[in-house]
């Protein structure tokens, strides 16, 4: 039965002028196994009081994978486990965990008081994202619903990348970005639809963008990089090609 032992590091970091020091300070050791625990599967975030890390069986097999998922709040000082929240995998409820079949986990954003953890279905024709809400003490406080789906160029996509992204941002008042490319035919332009939340996630605003880029071939995800600025803008990186023609012209 193969286990793991986890020692984490606080690192407490002084700087002067020309030199830098570490100092470390370690918690204590703790022990998982795979097939009742899960493995540490990485650090989600933080907030002013808890590191959140995320635990999940480790397989070969993708399809056996996330088969047990569950969420460990840490203290920030001291790295004592304070919480944790069993998501999947754990209860004999058939009923409560068949609300997760065909949904695979997407990301989990951390904010102050709360955490939403998001997961994406892949339809024939569409991506749905749904989304589950828990305090910050990793406490359940609103169950697993769809919040927005968007249409796809082919059921095969989602085997290459998806349509679908979320983003946020801290310093912009907890502020939540969803939304993704849309379906495009070849030698159109792509277009990014998105919508605005607000911390609880409720509506604030939504928008439509055509980039300056062209669809040459198949589309097997996001052509481009998106990032949610501290200023409250939406920044998108695109990357267009050129033909020698348009090159001379620039």
């Amino acid at each position: 039965m193969k286990k793991q032992v986890l020692i984490f590091a606080i690192l407490i970091s002084t700087f002067y002028s020309f030199s830098q020091t570490l100092d470390v300070k370690w918690s204590k050791p703790m022990m998982y196994d795979n097939k009742l625990d899960g493995f540490f599967n990485n650090f989600i975030d933080a907030n002013s009081k808890y590191i959140y890390a995320y635990y999940s069986n480790m397989a070969i097999k993708p399809k056996k994978a996330q088969r047990k998922m569950k969420f460990i709040a840490y203290d920030k000082n001291s790295m004592e486990k304070v919480a944790e929240a069993r998501v999947k995998g754990y209860s004999n409820n058939k009923a409560e965990q068949q609300k997760y079949n065909g949904l695979n986990y997407y990301k989990t954003l951390v904010f102050e008081n709360v955490l939403y953890t998001f997961w994406i279905k892949d339809e024939k024709e569409k991506e749905e994202l749904y989304v589950e809400t828990y305090d910050a003490g990793l406490k359940q406080i609103a169950s697993l619903k769809k919040i927005y789906e968007i249409n796809s160029n082919s059921s095969k996509r989602s085997k290459y990348g998806r349509s679908i992204l979320v983003l946020s941002n801290k310093v912009f008042g907890e502020k939540v970005i969803i939304g993704g490319e849309l379906p495009t035919v070849k030698e159109q332009n792509v277009k990014f639809e998105y919508k605005l939340l607000n911390s609880d996630l409720t509506f604030a605003d939504a928008d439509q963008v055509e980039l300056p880029i062209k669809l040459l071939g198949k589309n097997y995800g996001l052509t481009s990089s998106y990032t949610f600025g501290d200023d409250g803008n939406l920044y998108v990186k695109s990357y267009v090609s050129m033909s020698k023609e348009e090159r001379k012209n620039t």
